[in-house]
């Protein structure tokens, strides 16, 4: 297997593999997660760290452990936050929404689906071709 000296391309390998494994319900997604570069201070880095803890989350939920999905959710949401990853911090908050659903936790989901409406929509930076 060939191997880069480049750390962005090195943690965007790690992190689809992560992606790759954990929505194909393998659990060795979660031990390969322990390897991710969380220290870096290369921002890009980071924000492949971040996709691939938010798709592990993600993951978890939809194979139902979402008690599982809770802490790669919010090392997730904290990386989005400090890298100005807007996408994954949007895709962050849906992963919440969806866990707090889930377990019944209901009050303020209403509002909070109402706030990230606009946010997601209209702030997300992406348009619609016309």
């Amino acid at each position: 297997m060939a191997r880069s000296d480049d750390l962005v391309a090195r943690a965007t390998v790690l992190a689809l593999t992560i992606t790759l494994l954990a929505v194909s319900g393998d659990p060795q997604a979660w031990e390969l997660a322990r390897a991710l570069p969380r220290q870096s201070t290369d921002r890009d880095v980071l924000r492949q760290v971040t996709r691939a803890l938010h798709n592990l989350a993600d993951a978890a939920f939809v194979f139902g452990h979402d008690d599982r999905a809770g802490s790669p959710l919010n090392e997730a949401q904290e990386l989005a936050r400090r890298t100005g990853y807007k996408l994954f911090g949007y895709g962050c908050d849906l992963i919440r929404v969806r866990l707090d659903f889930a377990a019944g936790r209901w009050d303020g989901l209403d509002e909070r689906i109402a706030e990230m409406i606009p946010r997601t929509s209209h702030g997300s930076g992406f348009r619609p071709r016309r």
